[in-house]
This record gives C-alpha cells, sequence and structure tokens, in this order.
C-alpha cells in the first residue's frame, strides 16, 4: 500500500506551458502552448493534456475538503508547419499533387480548448471544449468547418 503525503496548501491556480517540434522526413514543424488552471483544491501532477484525467487526489483518513476538487481549465497553442507529406505528398509529387487536388497547406495551425472538472477522491468528471485551426485548404472547403469544433465529456478513475 502506497501513502501519499499531505500537500503543505491548497493549489488555487497553475500555469503549465509546453513546446514540441519535429524535423522529419513526414513532418517538419514547431509548436507552443499553455493551459491555465483556477478552482479549489487543483491535483499537482495535471499536464496539457486533450482531455485531464483523474490523477488521485487522495482517500483515506483524509477531510473531505482534501478529497474533492472543482475548477476550469483553458489552454491555447499554436503550430507552426513547414512541411506535413500527409497533406503535400512526396517531395517529388508535391507539385503533381497540388495541381491535380487544389489542396494547399496551412502553415500557421491553432487549437483552443477550454472546460471544467469536479473531482472527488480518485473520479473525475470533466467537460472540454475544443475548437482546432485547419491544416490544409481545399476547393469546396467551409471556412468555419464545423467537424473542427467539438466538445467531449470524460469520466476517469485513478488506479493506484
Amino acid at each position: 500500500m502506497t501513502h501519499c503525503a499531505e500537500p503543505a496548501a491548497f493549489r488555487y491556480a497553475d500555469v503549465v506551458t509546453s513546446a514540441e517540434g519535429a524535423i522529419g522526413n513526414l513532418q517538419r514543424y514547431g509548436q507552443a502552448g499553455y493551459v491555465a488552471r483556477l478552482g479549489w483544491n487543483l491535483p499537482s501532477d495535471f499536464g496539457p493534456q486533450l482531455i485531464p484525467v483523474a490523477r488521485g487526489i487522495g482517500g483515506g483518513n483524509r477531510p473531505w475538503y482534501r478529497k474533492f476538487t472543482i475548477g476550469a481549465h483553458y489552454g491555447h497553442s499554436s503550430k507552426y508547419v513547414a512541411y506535413n507529406r500527409f497533406i503535400q505528398g512526396g517531395e517529388a509529387d508535391e507539385t503533381r499533387l497540388r495541381t491535380w487536388s487544389g489542396i494547399e497547406l496551412v502553415s500557421d495551425v491553432s487549437e483552443t480548448r477550454c472546460g471544467w472538472f469536479v473531482g472527488i477522491g480518485n473520479y473525475m468528471v470533466t467537460y472540454q471544449k475544443v475548437r482546432r485551426g485547419r491544416e490544409f485548404d481545399a476547393p469546396g472547403l467551409q471556412a468555419d468547418n464545423p467537424a473542427l469544433r467539438f466538445a467531449n465529456i470524460t469520466l476517469s478513475r485513478a488506479i493506484h
């Protein structure tokens, strides 16, 4: 049985930043972003994943207010894409693919997400809305594609 140390103080707000990139034969890009949270008794190991999941707030003989968390989160990331073989085709085929299909790579892609979460013990319910930017332009594609806006609800349980 593992015992988690009691945190010295509650966390009410935090900001987690992230950065990544790739230089390869399939994609070349750089991305940076952040997630900000505001709430009561925020878990200390929250990361910038797409769906925040339960990490275990605690149980056992802890008082009720140490087992409960509630809050909201907002995040944004921007990505600059220099090359994407899945959209552009091989470097030798790039001109032919673009002429044939009319598909054009969108270099500046962004994503915004916001939502709320409620947790007690090892369980957490999360609601999140996501809005993504387009990765390519094509003939007949809507400027504001509804498929790039979606929401999710997650019930998760931490297993120790």
